[in-house]
């Protein structure tokens, strides 16, 4: 049986790691670090430019 609770977008498992563990690293590498909660924002960032230019899923 399949747990429909896993089968989300990425955005709303982005979001709710982002409520739940804000401030602990999602990303590094040499140069840099984000946050879960600033990934969850450039991310949001991102998608509301392509939403603006008109690209959207599909």
């Amino acid at each position: 049986m399949i747990e429909h609770n896993l089968i989300k977008p990425i955005d709303h498992h982005l979001k709710e790691k982002s409520q739940q563990q804000g401030n602990q690293t999602a990303y590094y590498d040499a140069n840099t670090s984000l946050t879960y909660q600033a990934l969850e924002e450039r991310s949001a960032r991102f998608a509301s430019a392509l939403d603006k230019m008109a690209i959207h899923p599909g």
